[in-house]
């Protein structure tokens, strides 16, 4: 997803949206800046009042198209949304989910199944009753095998779904998940009409999905893949008016041309993670939202026998070796957080074990210990921002005692040799953990997930991940962090040098946007006026 400083995320891409506060931008004691930004909901909503303007918003990436099942389909997650909406969305500002397209899903004591109510009344374009079956038969979209995706490993957990009626949905899930809605939230909770997968067929599905497709507040009026989607509003919507009638979702990496655009009044808001636009958002006196789920920026690090760093002394040696405060002031520009902690140390679930620190001496006697011969190969891409980093990031590990050799690739390529052919020794990575469902993220880790593109295999971490899995009040899923915290400790799965917050720049005149998993951005309720 990001493309400037990391080659792709190793997980599904989440999002966590930080404590929201009022105040300017502040320069706390370890010099790390905190970008502030506004309250992230305005209280404010749509009308019939208020119908009217177009809003053109800028995205940081699109996916392999319009059909949320696609191979990879983790990617574009705000643009299919505003065609098939969602069953459940996580609200950050309570810590809780909530329904949004259903009316309900309860959980039974032990977190094992879930019953999911629909709401009455709720229509796919042309006119179809939203139904449970619709619902099962999406989410099995998801076990085909030629539909490869982030969610497939979680879809796995689901172990039986029953149709009880119309609205109602039974999942029996094959152990305790005390965070399921999750996956309600993102790609396997935005329903495809069935009747018009066989009628089109999923290729043309994900290039132009009729208004019959979804039940979402809008309906695709012309669509270029990596490049733009312009959508209609729906005026008989089964949630009720949708104010904003035009909505164009542009699709641009760089930062700075999306700020420029934005300055110049060519677009009404924009997603964006780089560090220097991020702080000149801030710096501006731009009305702006830091969205929580931070990138945290990592090395992947290959564990299979034979490699390079299977040796755990040496992957705690990477993670050691690298000063993360240096990084975030020369790379990062100060905005960032320089931690090695897995989730976001200010979040309400960040563990009381306390992560790794730079000890570079340390790094050496482990470099020693393990023999001395620590030559290693780093891919990354050729974008400048990577190149600048890896030179930063190899004085440190050389410092340490390793040899490293730096490799650039086309993006395309590394994809290949992290994903499918698990063919590298250490690459400049990212992984997203959030609030919404901490071990969605972390179970690439276990040990026979077919998401684990690290090799790394700990019976110790499984264990953990299992109790993190079931757990589902705040409480619970802390505790279980202390341990899984200590193991990652211990083993090092990958090193993590940092965290970057995602910023939403917003027009004063654009109200009621709201923000779910995924980096959804949703418009349906949206405004524009005072």
């Amino acid at each position: 997803m990001r493309r400037s400083i990391l080659a792709v995320l190793a997980t599904a891409s989440l999002v966590v949206v930080a404590g929201c506060t009022t105040t300017p931008a502040e320069s706390s004691s370890d010099g790390v800046v905190a970008l502030a930004g506004e309250a992230r909901n305005d209280g404010k909503t749509c009308d019939a009042s208020r119908i009217g303007g177009a809003v053109t918003f800028g995205a940081h990436t699109d996916g392999p198209g319009l059909d949320p099942v696609a191979p990879q389909a983790n990617l574009g997650m705000m643009q299919q949304a505003a065609v098939y909406g969602t069953l459940m969305r996580y609200d950050y500002d309570r810590a809780a989910y909530e329904p949004d397209v259903a009316e309900s899903l309860v959980a039974s004591d032990d977190n094992a199944e879930w019953t999911l109510t629909l709401r009455d009344g709720v229509r796919f374009g042309d006119g179809t009753p939203l139904t449970a079956a619709a619902v099962k038969s999406h989410i099995e979209r998801f076990s085909d095998p030629a539909n490869p995706s982030n969610f497939s490993p979680m879809i796995a957990q689901i172990a039986a779904m029953q149709v009880r009626d119309d609205r109602t949905l039974v999942f029996t899930l094959a152990k305790p998940w005390g965070t399921f809605p999750f996956l309600l939230s993102e790609q396997p909770g935005m329903i495809v009409n069935p009747a018009v997968i066989d009628e089109i067929g999923p290729e043309q599905l994900a290039l132009q999905p009729p208004p019959a497709a979804g039940v979402g507040a809008f309906e695709v009026t012309r669509y270029q893949a990596n490049d733009s989607l312009v959508l209609t509003a729906k005026d008989d919507w089964w949630g009720g008016p949708v104010c904003i009638q035009e909505l164009t979702i542009t699709v641009t990496v760089d930062g700075q041309t999306k700020l420029d655009s934005f300055k110049a009044g060519q677009n009404q808001g924009f997603l964006a993670f780089d560090a220097a636009v991020s702080k000149r958002i801030d710096e501006d006196g731009l009305r702006y939202t830091t969205l929580g789920n931070p990138l945290v920026g990592a090395v992947q690090m290959n564990a299979a026998e034979g490699r390079p760093l299977a040796d755990p002394r040496l992957r705690t040696a990477i993670q050691v070796g690298m000063d993360l405060d240096s990084l975030n002031e020369r790379i990062y520009q100060g905005v960032g957080v320089p931690t090695a902690a897995i989730i976001d140390p200010a979040s309400a679930l960040a563990p009381d074990v306390e992560p790794l620190t730079f000890d570079a001496e340390h790094a050496a006697d482990l470099v020693a210990e393990a023999g001395g011969d620590a030559a290693f190969t780093y891919s990354l891409t050729a974008a400048p921002m990577q190149i600048e980093e890896s030179i930063l990031q190899e004085a440190f590990w050389e410092n340490a005692g390793f040899s490293v050799t730096r490799q650039e690739q086309q993006n395309s390529d590394l994809v290949t040799a992290v994903y499918a052919d698990r063919n590298y020794d250490a690459a400049l990575w990212a992984m997203s953990t959030d609030l919404a469902c901490v071990w969605c993220a972390l179970d690439a880790f276990r040990s026979d997930s077919p998401a684990n593109t690290t090799s790394f295999a700990d019976p110790e971490f499984d264990a953990a991940l299992e109790d993190l899995r079931a757990a589902g009040t705040p409480a619970e899923i802390r505790a279980a962090m202390n341990t899984v915290q200590e193991i990652w400790n211990a083993a090092v799965p990958i090193a993590v040098k940092g965290h970057l917050k995602w910023v939403v720049a917003l027009d004063e005149n654009l109200h009621g946007v709201r923000y779910g998993a995924g980096q959804i951005i949703s418009f349906d309720r949206a405004y524009l006026g005072e």
